[in-house]
C-alpha cells in the first residue's frame, strides 16, 4: 500500500559504503556558484554520472582505462564499481569518488552562453510539431547526439520551472504531490521546489494522479513515461519498498536511460530561427525521444512493464536507429 509519506533513500542491502542520500548529498556540501558551475559543465558537455566518476578517479590520483570507461554504457553502476576496484585495487567508495570529480569540475570556468537552454526549449516548444512530421523525410541526412540523463532531466526541469542543478538533494519534494502530503501531515518534511511552468502543455510530463498524490523527488517527475512514473513512484514510496532505491536512483544517474537528438547539418534544410547548436528534434519532455539501455531494461523490467510497454517499444525504436552509430 502506497503512503502519503516522504521516506529515506536507502537501503538494507546496500553494496556501496555509503546510502544514495548521502552519496548524492556530497554535491550539497559545495557553494551555490560551485554546483551550478558543475551542473552547466555537465549539461553543456552532456556528461553522465560516469563522467564524474571518471574525473574524480583522476584527481585522486588513479588510473581508469578506456575500456573500463566505456563498459559503463552497458552495465549498472554496481557491476561497473566492480570493475572499477579490481582496476583501481581496492574499494570504490563511490561517495568520495563523486565529491572529487565535482571538486574537480567546480574549480573549471563556467560555460559561456546560455547553458539553461531555456531559449532552445521555448524554441522547441514552439516547433515541435513540425520537427516531429520530418523525423521520416530527413531520416538520411541527420546526424543523432545523444543527451545524457542529466542534462535531458536539466531541460525537462526548466520547462516545469524547477531548480536544476539541485535536483540531486534527495530532501527536495516534488511541487506535484506537497498539497496531499500537507494535508495528511500538517505539514511537509523536507524541502519544496517552486513550480513555474514555462507552457501549459506539458506533453508527456502532465503529472499523473499518483504524483498528485503522493508525496515524492521531482526527479521523478522528470521521467518522459507516464506509466513508468507511476509505476516508480509505487515501488519506492510503497511500506515496504518493493525494489532497492539506491540501485534504481543511482542508475538513472548513470545514464540507464537518455534522450537521443537530431540535429540536421544541411544548412539548407535547418531552421533558420533556431540557432547553430539547437537540436531541429529531440525534445526531452516527449517520451518518443528517450531510450532505455538493454541492462536497464532487463534490470528493472518489474518497473517497465514488458517488451510491449511503450517505453521498451521507443528504445526497441532508437536502437534500430543508432544501430552502427
Amino acid at each position: 500500500m502506497v503512503e502519503n509519506e516522504v521516506r529515506p533513500y536507502y537501503s538494507t542491502r546496500a553494496t556501496f559504503t555509503s546510502t544514495v542520500s548521502d552519496t548524492l548529498s556530497t554535491f550539497l556540501t559545495f557553494t551555490e556558484r560551485e554546483r551550478m558551475t558543475c551542473w552547466q559543465i555537465m549539461a553543456s558537455e552532456s556528461f553522465g554520472l560516469r563522467d564524474v566518476v571518471k574525473y574524480g578517479v583522476i584527481h585522486q590520483g588513479q588510473f581508469m582505462s578506456p575500456e573500463a570507461y566505456q563498459l559503463a554504457t552497458v552495465l549498472p553502476l554496481r557491476q561497473w564499481l566492480g570493475i572499477l576496484h579490481r582496476e583501481v585495487g581496492e574499494v570504490v567508495d563511490i561517495s568520495r569518488v563523486l565529491t572529487s570529480g565535482v571538486r574537480l569540475l567546480a574549480g573549471m570556468s563556467m560555460p559561456a552562453g546560455d547553458v539553461t537552454r531555456k531559449g532552445e526549449i521555448q524554441h522547441q516548444h514552439q516547433h515541435q510539431h513540425q520537427h516531429r512530421h520530418r523525423h521520416q523525410q530527413r531520416r538520411q541526412r541527420t546526424h543523432l547526439s545523444a543527451m545524457s540523463f542529466t542534462s535531458a532531466v536539466g531541460a525537462n526541469a526548466m520547462f516545469l520551472g524547477m531548480p536544476a542543478h539541485n535536483l540531486l538533494d534527495m530532501s527536495l519534494l516534488s511541487p506535484f504531490g506537497r498539497s496531499s502530503s500537507s494535508s495528511s501531515s500538517g505539514g511537509s518534511s523536507g524541502r519544496d521546489v517552486e513550480y513555474r511552468p514555462l507552457d501549459s502543455s506539458w506533453a508527456d510530463l502532465r503529472p499523473t494522479a499518483i504524483q498528485q498524490t503522493v508525496t515524492h523527488h521531482p526527479l521523478f517527475d522528470l521521467l518522459p513515461w507516464p506509466e513508468f512514473r507511476n509505476a516508480v513512484i509505487t515501488a519506492l514510496y510503497s511500506n515496504p519498498p518493493h525494489v532497492d532505491a539506491d540501485d534504481l536512483i543511482l542508475d538513472l544517474w548513470h545514464d540507464g536511460i537518455r534522450c537521443w537528438r537530431f540535429a540536421d547539418p544541411d544548412p539548407a534544410t535547418t531552421d533558420p530561427s533556431a540557432s547553430a547548436s539547437s537540436v531541429q528534434n529531440g525534445l526531452p519532455w516527449h517520451s518518443q525521444s528517450w531510450e532505455a539501455a538493454p541492462w536497464f531494461l532487463a534490470k528493472w523490467a518489474m518497473l517497465i512493464g514488458g517488451p510491449g510497454s511503450e517505453m521498451s517499444r521507443t528504445s526497441a525504436w532508437w536502437r534500430c536507429m543508432t544501430q552502427g552509430m
